[in-house]
């Protein structure tokens, strides 16, 4: 053991004991107590430890002094923040200003990214103990005393970066009174830009100088020399941050109990903060509550704060212009979607976090009903997906919200697809049904759409959900083992292996899809005639050609349900064909087809 390439410092670090024993020398002054235990005081060399890695500073003065005019330099640990200590490095140079971009590239081109220093202040003069060396603990000293006045440091670089952005008017990175960085900026009129977008650009750049904060201003102070007063940043309240009505404040205070969360802004949607589908519930009753006005719940999830202030200010108004006039009419109280369409979003419980994709129903046309769309799995997901789209848009333009959503361990959805199982797919299902219901009303009635494996499943799961009103089976599996030698039989006739985990050779990959062993064992006992029945449910059977086994699976629920019924609708829909890989099926006979099943016509 020891540094690569690095003899002396190796044989620094790693000494003999006088029995022979070799260990490595930490640096951590200790004393041993009268049980044998160790207890901590301080380093007694230049090595720290910040979230886990063990980093020398020396290597960072090093890297810094390879600029010019950088003429000594020092790091130490700003531990401030006990929970979150950050690396500060110090610099005098001489004759002109620091670059800061050249000291950015040289840096990242040297260290690793926990490495880099949180900040660079540059000093006259470094503190020296008696001994002639750098005295880091009196430059510790002057971050606490910095610290205790009100002082700004700039962060050139980052600044200068993001004023690149096309859609800011100005922008200004600080740190105030040592505490983390925050990110002043100001939008060019009629641009918006997205704080996920930002964070992800700065994340590109640099993700060590990561602000802490983000503070959108209408505008930014200015002195009478038309610059930018940093001082009176420090007296500014966060009202005046954010220049909020008072409609606009009500909303924030609401969202700030619900969700617990300080930093929100005009422009921020309460699914982008951080309010999954829960705490949404909770922050759309709160504001009907206090404001006295129907409030969607899709009105909420796409919607802004400045937005959704607007839209309750028009509608009270309206309310009192009835009110006034003691007009009898019924009025429309819910507000008015600006940005209608997809929204997507993580729901259930972590870690078994799931995707999905909310279709919010047309306003005027609005149902007290919902539809879980179901796919399919592997190759057939794929060639599904744009169906399922069009699907969903297509019944949500007839009044009816809609959910589609990943399972467990399989696209965008948390979990490892090489260990997930039938049974927890169809417990998916029931949370995504449970998940949609919360998103319309507790009265909703559930509707399943499913296809291939999804069909059958939610054939399974009709059974464990109450008020479901149609289970709509889209060419079920009527048996696993005959669907696994589809799978076989599609792979051999494009003369694909079947390819082995060498870790797990009981898990064997279809077309690049992990099958475990298990998973494979659940797929061969699966038979849709055995699936559990309601009497509460329709089933339909939608099937794009004539087989024994569509009929066999509604001759076997029928002994248990008179609401079950075959509607066959020829269309291409060679699901495992062997004329190449990955081709989209787009059948838009039984789209129109299933769309028709609810609005009461017959495919």
């Amino acid at each position: 053991a020891g540094y690569k390439g690095r003899k002396k410092l190796t044989d620094e670090r790693f000494i003999h004991l006088n029995n022979g024993e070799r260990v490595y020398r930490t640096g951590d002054l200790v004393h041993l107590s009268p049980d044998n235990k160790l207890f901590y005081h301080q380093r007694v060399d230049d090595q720290v430890k910040i979230r886990g890695y063990r980093i020398e500073l020396g290597e960072i003065e090093a890297s810094l002094l390879v600029n010019e005019p950088v003429i000594h330099a020092a790091a130490v640990v700003d531990d401030t923040n006990e929970k979150d200590p950050q690396l500060v490095a110090f610099i005098q140079i001489q004759g002109k200003t620091a670059d800061f971009d050249a000291l950015d590239t040289v840096l990242k081109a040297r260290l690793p990214d926990y490495m880099m220093p949180r900040e660079i202040v540059v000093v006259d003069e470094f503190p020296h103990t008696s001994s002639g060396k750098v005295d880091r603990n009196a430059l510790k000293e002057m971050l606490g005393q910095r610290n205790a006045v009100a002082d700004i440091v700039i962060n050139h670089k980052m600044t200068a970066f993001l004023k690149a952005t096309d859609a800011l008017e100005e922008v200004l990175v600080v740190a105030i009174n040592g505490q983390p960085e925050i990110c002043f900026y100001q939008c060019k009129q009629d641009h918006y830009v997205s704080l996920p977008m930002l964070r992800e650009s700065i994340r590109d750049h640099a993700s060590w100088a990561m602000p802490e904060r983000f503070i959108e201003l209408n505008r930014f102070p200015r002195s009478a020399g038309s610059d930018i007063d940093v001082q009176l940043l420090l007296n500014l309240e966060e009202k005046d941050y954010y220049h909020f009505t008072s409609v606009e404040q009500t909303i924030v205070d609401i969202w700030k109990r619900v969700l617990g969360r300080n930093n929100i802004q005009k422009r921020d949607k309460v699914f982008d903060i951080g309010g999954y589908s829960l705490l949404a519930v909770e922050a759309r009753q709160k504001m009907q509550q206090v404001f006295g006005l129907e409030i969607s719940h899709d009105d909420l999830l796409l919607n802004t704060v400045e937005i959704l202030a607007k839209n309750c200010e028009k509608t009270s108004r309206q309310q009192d212009d009835t009110s006034k006039h003691n007009h009898q009419d019924a009025t429309d109280n819910s507000i008015q979607i600006i940005d209608r369409g997809m929204h997507p979003f993580y729901f259930g419980k972590a870690p078994n976090l799931l995707y999905g994709v909310f279709h919010p129903a047309k306003p005027d046309v609005k149902k007290n009903e919902g539809v879980v769309l179901c796919c399919p799995f592997g190759q057939e997901y794929e060639r599904s997906h744009r169906a399922f789209k069009i699907l969903a848009n297509e019944l949500a333009k007839m009044g009816f919200d809609v959910l589609r959503f990943d399972y467990w361990g399989t696209g965008n959805s948390a979990g490892e697809s090489d260990k997930v199982s039938l049974v927890q797919w169809q417990d998916n299902i029931v949370v995504a049904a449970n998940e949609l219901r919360s998103l319309i009303s507790s009265t909703a009635a559930i509707n399943l759409v499913g296809l291939r494996l999804g069909a059958t499943m939610a054939m399974n799961a009709a059974a464990n959900i109450g008020g479901v009103n149609q289970c709509i089976a889209w060419d079920p599996l009527w048996s696993g083992e005959s669907y696994l030698k589809e799978i076989e039989a599609y792979l051999e006739a494009q003369y694909l292996p079947v390819l082995r985990n060498a870790a797990d050779q009981s898990t064997i990959y279809l077309n690049g899809y992990p099958q475990s062993c298990s998973f494979r064992s659940e797929l061969r006992q699966l038979d849709a005639r055995k699936a559990p029945v309601s009497d509460q449910v329709k089933y339909t059977v939608v099937a794009s050609h004539n087989h024994d086994g569509f009929s066999g699976i509604v001759n076997a629920f029928s002994v248990s349900t008179a609401n079950v019924r075959l509607k066959v609708i020829p269309c291409e829909a060679d699901w495992n064909y062997s004329g190449g890989n990955g081709g989209i099926l787009l059948p838009q006979p039984i789209i129109a087809g299933i769309s028709s099943l609810f609005s009461g016509g017959e495919a």
